[in-house]
């Protein structure tokens, strides 16, 4: 499942920008089970039709709303250091997850995995890998980590001990926690 084929910018980029806001909105608020098209197009403003020449369901709908939210909520970071890159990267984790609209989407990736199969679930992941990979290309090119790391397994730790933290466990995710778990990773050593 990918983006939605569209002309970019114009009417149709607005008319997208809208139908996405409106669906975080309500993800946020409802939760994905109460998501329908006609709730998001009386929200947005548009007609369903418009929408169905978007996206087939609202399983597609919502991957692109939370993927659009993600995109314009945490930013990589370029500090000049991997640490206080990945410190920064993690906090913006955490500000999402805790969020309403992060909260909803939590929980919406479950039931659209139920519904769509995992595509959707690894589309959204590798997409994310490739966005956050330059703060481990500039920490290679600045001799921080070595040729062989592997970003992978160090953003599945970072983000994967966010996720424990408030998830699991139900604990904070502050500064001193964040330090800790960016100490445990800036080694630039992966495991033999």
């Amino acid at each position: 499942m990918g983006a939605p084929r569209m002309r970019p910018g114009g009417r149709s980029r607005v008319v997208t920008d809208r139908v996405l806001s409106a669906t975080a909105e309500l993800l946020a608020a409802e939760g994905y089970a109460a998501l329908n098209f006609q709730d998001i197009a009386k929200t947005a403003g548009v007609s369903r039709t418009t929408m169905y020449r978007r996206w087939p369901n609202c399983a597609a709908l919502a991957l692109d709303a939370i993927t659009a939210a993600v995109t314009e909520r945490i930013h990589v970071p370029d500090t000049g250091s991997l640490a206080t890159d990945l410190a920064g990267l993690l906090r913006q984790i955490a500000d999402f997850i805790t969020s309403p609209l992060g909260t909803a989407a939590l929980a919406a990736g479950l039931e659209m995995e139920s519904a769509e199969g995992p595509s959707a679930r690894t589309t959204f992941w590798t997409r994310r890998l490739g966005e956050v990979a330059p703060i481990f290309e500039r920490a290679r090119a600045r001799g921080e980590v070595s040729d062989g790391f592997d970003t992978e397994a160090a953003l599945a730790m970072a983000a994967g001990a966010v996720y424990y933290r408030l998830q699991v466990t139900g604990g904070e995710v502050d500064a001193q926690w964040i330090d800790r778990v960016v100490g445990m990773l800036d080694t630039g050593r992966s495991p033999a």
